[in-house]
């Protein structure tokens, strides 16, 4: 039986958690979890979305802000979900996208830039993102388990990191089966191109 990785990313985006599995047993003691997952890249998208003036929600829209706030997230995971991708080059192809309200936004370089972020955290250090995710965390507008603010968020290992300081943990005789039977489960970790991008990394 092959040594698999385990790297599960919760359905709900609140958790990415890597797990290795050595004749059919987790080894708790090896186990690393980030609280960079699905969640952090929606707000990220919203707020680069809003810098760059796209306007997810109408102002036309008589809502209170809290439930004004739930679906700007509510339609940045829906852009994240279709729109955003891995490249191997730097890309500022624009994709346009219908709300549905009927308006069309337009997404370029966020398309690529968000789903590098739980490889390198430290991108949420972005001026104008960082800028405006403070003022939400500061606000209560963004809340995250185990996320204080948003230099909290950069301050996490990103995912390669977090496949090789787990595999390290584990007895060195696993170590190239382990590398080489990396799973991926939950709903964040069916991006397009990651698991080809993280198997590249560690490599």
């Amino acid at each position: 039986m092959r040594l698999p990785v385990i790297i599960n990313s919760s359905s709900g985006g609140g958790s990415t958690i890597v797990t290795p599995v050595v004749h059919c047993r987790s080894l708790a003691q090896a186990v690393i979890s980030s609280t960079v997952a699905g969640e952090v890249l929606t707000d990220c998208l919203t707020r680069r979305l809003e810098n760059n003036g796209q306007v997810l929600v109408a102002a036309a829209q008589n809502w209170t802000e809290s439930y004004r706030n739930y679906y700007k997230r509510k339609f940045a995971s829906a852009i994240k979900e279709k729109l955003c991708r891995f490249s191997e080059a730097p890309h500022h192809d624009v994709e346009s996208y219908e709300l549905p309200d009927g308006r069309t936004i337009e997404v370029g370089a966020e398309r690529f830039q968000i789903p590098e972020i739980p490889f390198s955290p430290s991108m949420v250090q972005d001026a104008t993102v960082m800028s405006t995710l403070a003022n939400a965390f500061d606000d209560g507008i963004v809340e995250i388990d185990g996320i204080e603010n948003a230099e909290n968020i950069a301050s996490h290992a990103g995912l390669t990191e977090m496949v090789i300081n787990c595999i390290n943990k584990c007895e060195g005789c696993h170590h190239a089966e382990l590398y080489s039977n990396i799973l991926l489960t939950g709903g964040p970790t069916s991006e397009p191109q990651l698991k080809e991008r993280l198997q590249k990394d560690v490599q």
